[in-house]
């Protein structure tokens, strides 16, 4: 059998019913009282975690040259991850693919053009 410990700091509410209430009292004047009694337990605990532990700035990240990219959509991927991987906005990504459908089909190759820098 499992048995649950409520740690010290938790919060313990209790709610209690009574139903089916009989009370039968004998010729003889003896009381006999039967009840239903339902009980209800809550229990709140506080924790206190962290999201974000630490932020690191890091270089900027250098923009890929070449002439033309091809990248194949991966099972899970979205538009924002395809944004941040290519660092281009949704419209230049438009732009190149005009008939991308969003949510991205899995497989599917998205071609980007891009001007060599001097």
């Amino acid at each position: 059998m499992e048995r649950n410990v409520i740690a010290s700091l938790s919060q313990v509410s209790c709610d209690a019913v009574v139903t089916d209430f009989v009370f039968k009292m004998s010729k003889s004047a003896t009381a006999e009282i039967t009840a239903r009694v339902k009980f209800g337990f809550n229990t709140f605990h506080d924790r206190t975690g962290f999201v974000i532990r630490d932020l690191v700035h890091a270089a900027e990240k250098e923009t890929n040259t070449c002439a033309i990219e091809i990248i194949s959509v991966r099972k899970g991927m979205t538009m924002w991850d395809m944004e941040k991987h290519l660092s281009l906005n949704d419209e230049e990504i438009m732009k190149c693919n005009p008939g991308l459908t969003v949510p991205l089909e899995d497989d599917r190759k998205v071609v980007v053009y891009r001007q060599l820098r001097d």
